[in-house]
């Protein structure tokens, strides 16, 4: 089919005009100027699907839980909201049942609802364990790792470790050798700890700013080195909660070319605001922020990419800088070829952008 938008955001620039022929659910041509072949004809501003690295679920699903209903029902409401390749994050647990979640999500990896599989522990720091719990948290060893790997059949795309615990740089270097994406996060390390990291393999920051040494703090050094280090990407949860407004800001400005937006979304996304679980633990949810029950400590959040997004654009970013935060940086982290931006080759998976009325909806082809 030929479908036309007035407006489209290609690798090159904002451009009016822009028609493209998509065969498959693949974009398979694209030129400029108005077209009477058109099947389809789009107003708004054609960007290209969002990819959420960073998710643990929504809808009132956990992608944890081995059941389907709950995994589908996760995936159906973050692909409503504009995603179009989502990450399935599965927090600390027992190895064996993060085995059997691995086993339980691999089918909708084959089949394309699921881009991969986030590990987000169990080799973290109980010092910055967040929400997680900390009876399940350990030190990483290769034998285990392998064990998870050969249960994934090539899913597992992503592993959060802290650097500083023994065993982690090895677990690192292993884990890169394997074409798996590494991550650090939930830490306490030292600046010399997170440049070993570095050195191992590492690529991104879980969560930047949370559960980690923090900006304007006396622990200032190592984010300040994190920021100013050219070779990592830091994800960012964009609710005002994780991250102030302020501190967002700074960062955006820093890094605008290696921040990617994430959900780190918990099943209440999309959901009132009531009782809910994460792991084995109780979570309160109140005005839409996610605590574990009876303490400030966050555990997730309720978000979903196009409220992400939403908010750069009232922050001021333009739309350039939005798409690379929420689509490009995280394509080009995890090696996504058909993922963002709008190009001949790439998915006809797209956002379209009202700019009067300031909304986003999702059109697949």
């Amino acid at each position: 089919m030929i479908v036309s938008a007035s407006r489209a955001l290609l690798p090159d620039g904002d451009l009016s005009q822009v028609w493209m022929e998509i065969e498959s659910g693949i974009i398979t041509d694209l030129g400029y100027g108005a077209t009477s072949e058109s099947e389809m004809t789009l107003t708004g501003v054609l960007l290209p699907g969002f990819v959420d690295i960073h998710c643990h679920g929504g809808a009132g699903g956990y992608f944890a839980s081995g059941d389907d209903g709950q995994i589908s029902a996760a995936i159906k409401l973050h692909q409503t909201h504009g995603t179009s390749a989502l990450y399935a994050s599965l927090v600390s647990a027992p190895i064996d049942e993060i085995l059997i979640s691995i086993t339980k999500l691999l089918p909708y990896v084959k089949n394309g609802s699921l881009a991969g599989i986030h590990l987000e522990g169990p080799y973290l720091s109980p010092d910055k364990r967040g929400a997680h719990d900390v009876a399940s948290l350990r030190h990483p060893v290769i034998s285990e790792i392998e064990e998870i790997l050969k249960a994934g059949e090539g899913s597992i795309r992503m592993v959060t470790i802290a650097p500083e615990l023994p065993g982690s740089l090895e677990a690192m270097k292993f884990l890169k050798d394997h074409g798996v994406v590494v991550a650090m996060g939930h830490t306490n390390a030292t600046r010399e700890a997170i440049e070993s990291g570095i050195a191992a393999g590492s690529e991104v920051i879980t969560h930047f700013n949370n559960a980690m040494p923090k900006l304007h703090s006396h622990e200032d050094e190592v984010p300040r080195y994190l920021l100013d280090h050219s070779s990592l990407y830091v994800e960012l949860i964009a609710d005002g909660v994780h991250v102030s407004h302020q501190t967002m800001k700074e960062v955006l400005l820093d890094r605008s070319d290696r921040v990617i937006l994430v959900t780190d979304a918990m099943s209440a996304a999309g959901c009132s605001d009531g009782e809910y679980t994460i792991g084995n633990r109780e979570v309160e949810v109140s005005n839409s922020v996610a605590r574990i029950k009876g303490t400030q400590t966050l555990a997730g959040s309720t978000l979903t990419m196009d409220q992400s997004f939403l908010t750069l654009l009232d922050m001021g970013l333009d739309l350039k800088d939005a798409v690379a935060m929420s689509s490009t940086n995280a394509a080009q982290l995890m090696g996504l070829s058909q993922h963002g931006s709008i190009a001949v080759g790439m998915r006809a998976d797209f956002v379209e952008y009202d700019p009067a009325a300031g909304s986003l909806r999702r059109i697949s082809l």
